[in-house]
């Protein structure tokens, strides 16, 4: 991969994509229970953000089965229980810059760079 003569990545797929993130959101049927929530994650020994009424917690959405159970076992119901994981594009997007203004000064500084 190369962004503006720069080779940002060599190497097999795989490796790329060994870049790319996992996450699950979470949301409790009730928004009285997010505290709760976020104590069963906190026990898990993952980390959480709150976004709207839902938990992204960062975790292998290999356990995402783990999460549902602990919550069962607390007595919460879940509205919402969404494994993701980032995408070629996303992992692209990062590397190389995902809006018009990460582009420009990306640019804007390799032309200062060059003297041009």
């Amino acid at each position: 991969m190369i962004r503006f003569g720069e080779l940002l990545y060599s190497g097999t797929l795989e490796g790329l994509m060994g870049a790319a993130s996992e996450r699950v959101i979470a949301a409790p049927e009730s928004a009285a229970d997010v505290p709760r929530l976020m104590q069963i994650i906190e026990a898990k020994g993952w980390t959480s953000e709150l976004a709207d009424h839902q938990l992204i917690i960062n975790m292998p959405v290999r356990q995402s089965a783990e999460l549902f159970r602990a919550v069962a076992v607390a007595g919460l119901s879940l509205q919402m229980l969404k494994p993701e994981e980032d995408t070629l594009e996303a992992v692209f997007l990062r590397m190389t810059g995902a809006a018009d203004s990460d582009l420009s000064a990306n640019r804007r500084a390799q032309r200062e760079g060059d003297g041009t």
